[in-house]
């Protein structure tokens, strides 16, 4: 019998004892899962702030060809760039770095393409020679007199490209 009312006992405590409230619990929930979306928009916007922000800066540089002299080499000399004048059009400078040079033909083969490793950085309506010593592009067999495409890639990855007779 003893049993009996020990659970008579727990029943009447259960009874006794306080629940949160349906009521209380759906707001809870709500104001728990407000803040977690609260916290995943800022994480989200931050995120989306910072990526515009990298691709801005390399939106604001441009680069144009200004001057190249190409000259095609014969049997004992090789192909050069001895001048290669790149200027600045963008509102930001372009940092120390590597810019790509490619020669090609005017229907698009591409003849060399050359990595020219520069120490100073270009500011806004600047003016580097890529060439200070000349670039070697080889013996690639460019004829004189004959056009090719010179196009420059900057650091940035802003680029430009021009015609340009070889002598």
């Amino acid at each position: 019998m003893r049993e009996g009312h020990q659970s008579v006992k727990r029943a009447l405590v259960l009874r006794k004892s306080k629940a949160v409230s349906p009521i209380v619990a759906t707001l809870l929930l709500i104001l728990v899962s407000v803040a977690a979306a609260t916290v995943l928009y800022v994480f989200v916007s931050g995120l989306t702030r910072q990526t515009e922000a990298g691709g801005t800066q390399y939106a604001q540089t441009q680069i144009v060809i200004e001057s190249v002299i190409l000259e095609a080499g014969d049997n004992t000399a090789k192909d050069n760039i001895t001048q290669l004048y790149v200027r600045n059009m963008g509102s930001i400078e372009i940092p120390a770095g590597n810019w790509t040079v490619v020669v090609s033909s005017p229907n698009g083969t591409v003849i060399n393409a050359t990595t020219v490793s520069i120490d100073e950085v270009v500011p806004p309506a600047g003016v580097i020679n890529l060439a200070k010593t000349k670039i070697e592009l080889g013996s690639v067999e460019m004829e004189a007199g004959k056009v090719y495409v010179v196009k420059v890639i900057s650091p940035t990855g802003s680029s430009d490209s021009t015609r340009v007779r070889a002598s």
